[in-house]
């Protein structure tokens, strides 16, 4: 059995090469812009349809504003860690909302979802680290890792 893959095609390039435009076999093109520190600022796709990204003076992403209306925004602590990813709809009602702490070396302790009142609740997301930095416990369950460190066991589940 054969098959083929057809790929896009990559017109130009920034000068950190970066598309400025992609056509698909069909014809179909995206167009993307740059702002002067060559970060992604707006992507166009061949309906006209615009995503615009927004970022922060570090260069992190503070808001992207899809075609649709529906808007995310980031918000990073001193440290330049994401503490907070809220997604609102196109007159402004929250869909979800992210919410994460962090211990003194970095690692994420808690990561908590607010979601829409009508949209299943999920529990708070609790994380332990061991001495070496490395993951230790994940809701209160401990997690473990394969002779190679990669993580096989969270939660009761394997991981993969």
């Amino acid at each position: 059995m054969c098959s083929e893959f057809w790929w896009p095609t990559i017109r130009t390039l920034t000068s950190f090469t970066n598309p400025l435009a992609l056509t698909y076999p069909d014809g179909k093109m995206v167009h993307y812009d740059y702002d002067a520190a060559d970060q992604l600022v707006k992507v166009t796709d061949w309906a006209g349809r615009v995503t615009g990204y927004e970022y922060d003076k570090n260069g992190r992403l503070i808001s992207e504003t899809r075609p649709n209306g529906t808007q995310m925004s980031r918000r990073y602590n001193v440290a330049g860690q994401l503490v907070q990813q809220v997604e609102k709809d196109n007159p402004g009602e929250l869909i979800n909302q992210f919410d994460f702490s962090y211990d003194a070396a970095g690692n994420i302790l808690k990561e908590q979802k607010l979601p829409k009142p009508e949209s299943v609740s999920l529990p708070p997301v609790t994380m332990t680290y061991s001495a070496a930095n490395r993951l230790a416990t994940y809701n209160g369950q401990a997690v473990q890792f394969d002779a190679d460190g990669n993580l096989v066991w969270r939660d009761g589940e394997l991981s993969f």
